[in-house]
């Protein structure tokens, strides 16, 4: 589980820092979410960026265990935040 969950995060840091040209390994959820608000990043969305790392981290460092359900959601919710912040130009190559 831990081992999953660092790699979720890891992955949506490194995509969020590829897509926008910042460097958010090594910032904490909530300085993630405020570089990216600037990028004009909607509430919803930061919302399910924070949710998702935050998870992450109670996992990793809490030993928390999420059922199921929960770590589907995260998946899904990883999906929709690649979809929502995917380039428009390049959707059409």
């Amino acid at each position: 589980m831990k081992e999953h969950y660092s790699e979720l995060s890891f992955i949506l840091r490194q995509y969020l820092s590829e897509r926008f040209g910042i460097n958010l390994l090594e910032k904490t959820t909530i300085e993630a979410q405020l570089i990216l608000k600037h990028y004009g990043l909607s509430e919803n969305l930061l919302s399910e960026i924070g949710i998702i790392l935050n998870g992450s981290d109670m996992v990793k460092f809490a030993k928390s265990a999420p059922e199921e359900k929960i770590i589907r959601a995260n998946l899904d919710d990883c999906r929709n935040i690649v979809e929502q912040t995917t380039d428009e130009r390049l959707t059409h190559v």
